[in-house]
């Protein structure tokens, strides 16, 4: 088996796959361990990454026909409840307080008290952790931010608020399943950026809110940092792009000029080594394609607010 890996492969990615695999076997064995592999970080400073024609996006958002408007509104009063369509399909309860560890489809949830790498991703009882996650992506929260620009009603920021505080009393750093993957904590701060910028255009964000923010992105970014080595040279595919996203609204939130850098340089290489000359993708598969499409437009919107304008048009 070893033979056909190292085949299949080569011997630079066995050899990162096994030097992750010691290092998770390490922190089961001694979970203080964890801090060799952490990164510093400086505090968040900035919060006004994205900016957004809230007026343009109103008129828009107000001429769709009734039936998208109506199905808009029922998924943001849904959301504050608690509920939201998950993986684009099916409808998942997590539950009025909401339970960030809980998988709604077995009604098992994981354990907020065990360090992240003593969680497994699939268990027997509890299911897949990707159900788990789905709630803590916070794409219900650009939801709540297009309902409100519908609707006027300040109900949805509010929910946007208190369950942004709700989070992250519930998910100290590095504990949970929540901490688990990088890519999670990449669009999680992303979606939850966007939201923000909307409610502090609108003028309803509060000063605990940007505080809010600032944590967030503050675990969020450290994570992506710490663990984006098993992203980059064991996994190789869409993970690696969303960290680099990640990366880089971290960085510049954290005046991390240098390692801004190095992820728009690097983000440039994988998008060299991940993308074929006619567009296609190397995991074959047009949702991952979408994902990573929908990444790199993300950070080419940001290029002139960052102030790098190198990042290839894939």
């Amino acid at each position: 088996m070893l033979r056909a890996i190292v085949n299949e492969y080569g011997a630079a990615w066995a050899a990162s796959r096994a030097a992750y695999g010691a290092k998770l076997k390490m922190l089961r064995a001694v979970p203080k361990a964890e801090k060799l592999f952490e990164k510093k970080t400086d505090y968040p400073e900035r919060l006004d990454l994205f900016e957004i024609d809230l007026s343009g996006l109103r008129e828009v958002l107000r001429a769709l026909d009734q039936r998208d408007r109506e199905e808009l509104i029922e998924s943001a009063d849904q959301a504050c409840k608690g509920v939201i369509t998950g993986f684009s399909s099916i409808q998942l309860d997590y539950g009025d307080p909401i339970c960030w560890q809980l998988n709604p489809m077995t009604g098992k949830r994981c354990d907020e008290k065990l360090p992240w790498f003593q969680i497994p991703d699939f268990d027997s009882e509890r299911g897949d952790i990707k159900v788990t996650w789905e709630i803590s992506r916070f794409s219900h929260f650009v939801t709540f931010a297009r309902a409100y620009l519908l609707t006027d009603d300040a109900r949805y920021y509010e929910a946007f608020s208190s369950q942004l505080k709700d989070w992250l009393e519930k998910n100290p750093y590095g504990y949970g399943a929540n901490f688990k993957c990088g890519q999670e904590c990449s669009l999680r701060m992303v979606n939850a950026l966007l939201a923000f910028t909307v409610f502090r255009q609108a003028g309803l964000a509060t000063d605990a809110d940007a505080s809010g923010m600032r944590d967030l992105i503050d675990r969020c970014y450290r994570k992506v940092l710490s663990n984006f080595f098993y992203a980059d040279k064991c996994i190789k595919n869409n993970h690696t792009i969303s960290e680099l996203m990640g990366m880089i609204v971290g960085a510049w939130c954290c005046k991390d000029e240098a390692r801004l850098s190095t992820a728009f340089r690097r983000l440039d290489e994988v998008i060299e080594e991940q993308f074929t000359e006619d567009g296609g993708y190397c995991q074959f598969s047009f949702n991952y394609q979408r994902l990573a499409l929908q990444d790199l437009e993300c950070v080419l919107s940001l290029e002139g607010r960052v102030g790098k304008s190198k990042t290839r048009r894939a």
